[in-house]
């Protein structure tokens, strides 16, 4: 039962990891608005991806993925 526990949690870390990627990512590639196209206007500025925050959550989602393997080879 506890495996199971730790499994869905790493689950929806990972999921996190992937939504928050699949976010900035469709932030960054959204169209400007129309005066950002021109000469004259300023340059505008891109938005950050939170590559950080995703690359924790996606590290964070191994520990009970290898806590759960370790119980389980230990129990033998």
């Amino acid at each position: 039962m506890t495996q199971t526990l730790w499994i869905t949690i790493s689950f929806a870390l990972m999921l996190a990891a992937v939504a928050l990627l699949t976010h900035d990512l469709a932030r960054e590639l959204q169209p400007r608005r129309p005066y950002a196209l021109q000469a004259t206007a300023p340059r505008a500025e891109s938005l950050a991806v939170r590559y950080r925050t995703t690359a924790a959550f996606a590290t964070l989602a191994w520990i009970p993925v290898v806590l759960v393997l370790a119980l389980m080879f230990s129990a033998r």
